[in-house]
Parts: structure tokens; sequence; C-alpha cells
């Protein structure tokens, strides 16, 4: 509902969508959770106050915007509210899980969730390792960083981070373990699970017999720094 507060940069002159792209350089992207009804879209107060204080937009200023879900549009800040134009679904990404054992340096770990929602990672969850360090984020701490990556990326499907921990046993098949003792990778083939074990590497036996052990080349890689390439190859395999 579109309320009578004070309107994003009320004290500059209303802009066309043309004249907000040349300004910007370029269109902000939002997350407005659904569903949506009627012709304005509120926005929420944090988001209000980024187009306002920090990008600076006033009414008119282009904005696209979706609902995590799929759906997205093309519209124009109108107040503390997106008035809602041309909208569309679009096909989801390529199925494909992370499963990893969280980095213990919280620096690392954001930027394991933010890269992976970026890539469009369809779920992140947290496998327990025997050598494992790291600690689960905050769920509030990861839901920002999946909503502020897919703003910045401008997708439009959310990625969904568990919020407490799971084994190989919870784990659809087919699992694909990145291990440096594994076969030379050929393909990751979606839908699956990719799995990324601790900097200490696996414990001997934890690794189920049916889980498939691939290597991503020569050297040891960091934990992000696998799941991040993992998934970019899974990915790749899809298109």
């Amino acid at each position: 509902m579109h309320s009578s507060k004070r309107p994003v940069g009320s004290r500059a002159r209303p802009v066309s969508a043309a004249e907000g792209v040349d300004a910007m350089g370029h269109v902000p992207h939002v997350l407005l959770p659904g569903p949506w009804d009627g012709p304005l879209v509120s926005l929420s107060p944090d988001t209000r106050r980024h187009l306002e204080m920090v990008l600076r937009l006033r009414d008119g200023s282009p904005c696209s915007y979706t609902d995590g879900a799929g759906s997205s549009g093309n519209g124009v800040i109108e107040g503390d509210a997106i008035r809602r134009g041309r909208e569309r679904l679009d096909p989801p990404m390529p199925d494909v899980t992370l499963a990893v054992a969280p980095p213990a340096a919280k620096d690392r770990l954001r930027w394991l969730v933010e890269k992976s929602c970026e890539l469009g990672v369809t779920r992140i969850r947290w496998i327990r390792t025997r050598y494992g360090e790291g600690r689960i984020p905050r769920p509030d701490r990861a839901a920002s960083w999946a909503q502020m990556a897919m703003e910045q990326s401008r997708r439009t499907y959310i990625t969904e981070i568990d919020d407490g921990w799971c084994t190989f046993s919870d784990l659809p098949a087919p699992r694909v373990v990145l291990d440096a003792a594994g076969d030379t990778l050929a393909r990751i083939d979606p839908p699956c699970t990719v799995v990324v074990g601790p900097e200490g590497g696996w414990a001997s036996g934890e690794v189920p017999a049916d889980a498939v052990r691939v290597t991503l080349g020569d050297g040891v890689l960091r934990t992000e720094t696998a799941a991040i390439l993992g998934v970019f190859v899974s990915q790749r395999a899809a298109h």
C-alpha cells in the first residue's frame, strides 16, 4: 500500500525513466517479496533508505524488481513504493545444491555465500565434517547476504540457505564430492549436489562409497574457492 511518508528524493523534480538511466549508469534491482497486489508495491524501510540516501534516486527513476521466486518487472520509483511495469517469469537456474563445510573465517564465509548466490545456486547446505572448524552464519545475516548478492547480480531467484547442519545421509544423489584424490573432472551434470569439505580434508571413511569423487586439478584449493569452481562447472555443463 502506498503510504503518506515523504517520497524518495522529494526535494528534487521527477525525472523520466530514460533520464534516470543516464544519471545512474545502471538501473537498481531490488527484492520485493510477493504476492504483488495492485499497481504499487511498497518498499521496505531499508530498501527505501538505500535508494534515497545511497543511490540518490528520485521519483520517476527506473528500478527493476523481483519477488525472488522468478517473477520480475521494470518499474519506476513513486514515493515509498515501486509502480509496477512490464513483468515476466524467468525459468529457474540449473538445479545445483552446494553442501559445504563453512570456513572458519567470517569474511571468507560471507564471500562464499555471496558468490554462490551470485552464480545462482539453488540451495546452500552446511555439512558437518570431522575436521571442520567453521560455524553456520546467523539466519538473518545469511539472508541479508543472499539478498544483496541476488540484487547485485540481477537474478530473479533467491538462494535458499539452511539454518542447521546436515550430513551425507541428508543429501540426495547424485552427490559430487570435490576431493584431490578423486578422478579428473570432466563435467558435473545438474541436478546434483556439489559437496565441499573443510581445508583439513575428508577423514578416512567419511565420504560414502556411492558418492562421485572428482578433483578440480593440481593444488589444494581453499574451501570457498573449490565451492565456487565446482558450482561454475556444474552450471556450465547445463548450457
